[in-house]
């Protein structure tokens, strides 16, 4: 796939086995939040993003897909990773 309009990540490529460039050619994000349970004011909420990212090689055209999760809570203002998987 020769597309000048995707975008380009790099990643680990199962078949190449080495961090290589991929074409990003298709990406869900589904996101939610909630009030924290053990909050009694109500103040605090859990934030949370799953990222689907269907992504192939550069090189090899070899096509993979990733799995990223994120949670995030006010008394923190950072995004947290919590598993980032490829297949």
């Amino acid at each position: 796939m020769k597309e000048n309009n995707l975008k380009i990540q790099k990643v680990h490529c199962n078949k190449c086995l080495q961090e290589t460039k991929h074409f990003i050619i298709a990406e869900r994000i589904s996101s939610g939040c909630q009030p924290a349970n053990n909050d009694p004011h109500c103040e605090y909420e859990i934030s949370w993003s799953t990222i689907y990212k269907m992504l192939e090689c550069c090189g090899c055209e070899n096509i993979t897909m990733q799995l990223s999760l994120f949670r995030r809570t006010d008394l923190s203002p950072r995004k947290f990773l919590i598993f980032n998987s490829l297949s």
